[in-house]
Formats: structure tokens, C-alpha cells, sequence
């Protein structure tokens, strides 16, 4: 049995010429964009100001499809004052970059921490890293620290990566998150 995928069914993994391509023909919108910012076949994505706060432990959250995470969560806006956001060990939050992504029908991506943050415990995202074609939006981050130290998060770091796939054919995703917010 190969181990190949039929060419029938695989998506190229955009490079740093086609992702520059696809926001030239209007497949895929970056905003702030910095084309710095485009390594090999990624694209560096910075933390944003937002994040959610899971609040102490109350009751029991039914995990369902109408589980609602901002009724566990607070919401905080870094500021002036208020410049980063130590994530104590062992705990998560969400975060959202500072990017919006606009992703044409034609376009999908996948999420990656960078290595460099991970050595020390840093995990981006511990469930959902597939961004589904016709998404719109911040990407929202699931972050976790995994080590037994605080973890100080600045916005403006270049925290992870994203890799664009073309698909094939056409795909459109009209779910909750279609909008990305935090």
C-alpha cells in the first residue's frame, strides 16, 4: 500500500512566493501585514492585547455544543499600564492575534507554536489548530503552560505560525466561529 496522497485529494502547502500570491489576488487578506513576517512556507502571527481569564473554579461546565466559554472567562485588555499577562504555571487562557486573517474558500491553514516558546513551556493552541477556508478574523489562541514557571506574555511577540494549504475544489465553513472574536 503507498503511503502517497492521491493527487485527486492533496493540497500544496503554500510557500512564501504564493502566500505573497494569494494576498496579491485576493485568496487571503493579513491585516497588519508585515511581510517580514513570512518565513519559508509560514507566516508569523503576533499576540494581540486580548485575552480570556478562566475564572476560579464554581460548577461544573457540561461539555455539550452549547457550552459557552465566556460565561467561565473574563475578559482583559492589555494597556499603557497594563503591558503583559503572566500566565501562572500549570493554567491556560485564550489569547487572539494581533493579525486578522481573511481566508478565501480556496485557502485553509494550520496553527503552530514556535519551537523557541515551547522549550520553555509554552503551548499556542492544545485542541484546534486547523483555520477552516472563508474564516475571518484574530486567530483565537488556546494557550497553556505546561512548565512549573510563570510565563510572561508581551503583545507584539511572534508567538506562532501559521501554514496555508490550498484546497482543492472549494470549501466554506459557516459555523459559530466563522467570525473569529475572543
Amino acid at each position: 500500500m503507498s503511503n502517497t496522497v492521491p493527487e485527486q485529494i492533496s493540497g500544496s502547502v503554500l510557500s512564501a512566493e504564493n502566500i505573497l500570491l494569494a494576498i496579491e489576488n485576493g485568496d487571503l487578506s493579513v491585516s497588519p501585514f508585515e511581510k517580514d513576517n513570512i518565513h519559508g512556507a509560514s507566516l508569523d502571527l503576533r499576540l494581540g492585547k486580548e485575552f480570556r481569564i478562566y475564572k476560579e473554579p464554581e460548577n461544573i461546565v457540561s461539555v455539550k455544543e452549547d457550552a459557552d466559554y465566556k460565561k467561565i472567562t473574563d475578559k482583559i485588555v492589555l494597556d499603557d499600564k497594563n503591558k503583559y499577562y503572566d500566565l501562572k504555571p500549570q493554567t491556560s487562557c485564550l489569547g487572539v492575534t494581533k493579525e486578522s486573517l481573511k481566508l478565501s474558500n480556496k485557502i485553509c491553514a494550520f496553527l503552530s507554536g514556535r519551537s523557541r516558546f515551547a522549550r520553555i513551556g509554552l503551548f499556542i493552541h492544545f485542541s484546534s489548530n486547523f483555520i477552516q477556508p472563508g474564516i475571518e478574523g484574530p486567530v483565537v489562541l488556546e494557550i497553556f503552560n505546561s512548565s512549573n514557571h510563570t510565563l510572561r506574555l508581551f503583545p507584539d511577540v511572534c508567538v506562532c505560525q501559521v501554514i496555508f494549504l490550498e484546497t482543492k475544489g472549494e470549501a466554506a465553513y459557516n459555523g459559530q466561529f466563522q467570525k473569529q472574536i475572543l
